[in-house]
């Protein structure tokens, strides 16, 4: 039996794309770092990983030198009972508050991490944080400016996104009227074909490039890697 938290998993997955503007990334100075939703696709998460590691052919030296950097760079945990008596205003400034802390502390960590390794495998981690993000990667002003997308293409591509979260809000705003056993079966069916939505998705993102663009596409995602799933 599919559990309730299947519903939870589709609605998080969506975050990355819907109501959400373009965001700001520095592709070609820093590792791809970005502040909100860095959920298996932030390069600090990703470089910690072993299988990232040998892909990146980082050495013994190299690879303690990683492991200090981020023992002696550990974030502050935001504790859910510090917030459970604060306003929903007082909540929020300390949210926000913890956020840009924390976003401080990961660019001091892109910046250690660009201090160990060597450009190649600076440009190769960079190519795996193209590949994590998938398709939401098209949605980031940065991304769009290194491919030279016009503004025809820009709005191919936000048009090309609202039909894909549309679909998905109808989705979620239907599942309501469903009794429990019925709205999970209906969950499972829908993430059992989120994968042909996104491909499909994906194949149109391409599709709005010209030759030049999909070559340069490529070179930013380089050669496909297997992250386990």
């Amino acid at each position: 039996m599919i559990a309730r938290s299947v519903i939870v998993v589709l609605m998080t997955c969506s975050v990355g794309f819907a109501d959400e503007k373009p965001k700001q990334t520095t592709q070609s100075k820093g590792l791809g770092l970005r502040s909100g939703l860095n959920v298996g696709s932030n390069p600090l998460d990703l470089i910690q990983r072993i299988s990232v590691q040998k892909e990146l052919k980082l050495n013994d030296e190299q690879t303690f030198q990683v492991r200090e950097a981020f023992k002696t760079n550990k974030g502050k945990k935001l504790k859910l009972k510090d917030l459970q008596n604060l306003s929903k205003e007082a909540r929020a400034k300390a949210l926000e508050q913890h956020r840009a802390a924390d976003y401080v502390r990961q660019k001091k960590l892109e910046a250690l991490i660009l201090q160990i390794v060597d450009k190649s495998q600076a440009n190769r981690l960079r190519q795996l944080v193209v590949q994590r993000r998938g398709v939401a990667v098209f949605n980031e002003q940065s991304f769009a400016a290194n491919l030279g997308l016009n503004a025809e293409q820009q709005a191919s591509v936000s048009d090309l996104f609202l039909v894909y979260n549309t679909t998905r809000k109808n989705f979620f705003r239907d599942l309501g009227k469903y009794k429990p056993t019925e709205r999970r079966r209906k969950a499972a069916e829908f993430l059992k074909s989120e994968a042909d939505r996104e491909n499909k998705l994906y194949t149109n993102l391409l599709a709005v490039l010209n030759a030049e663009q999909l070559k340069k596409f490529q070179q930013l995602r380089g050669a496909p890697f297997n992250f386990g799933k």
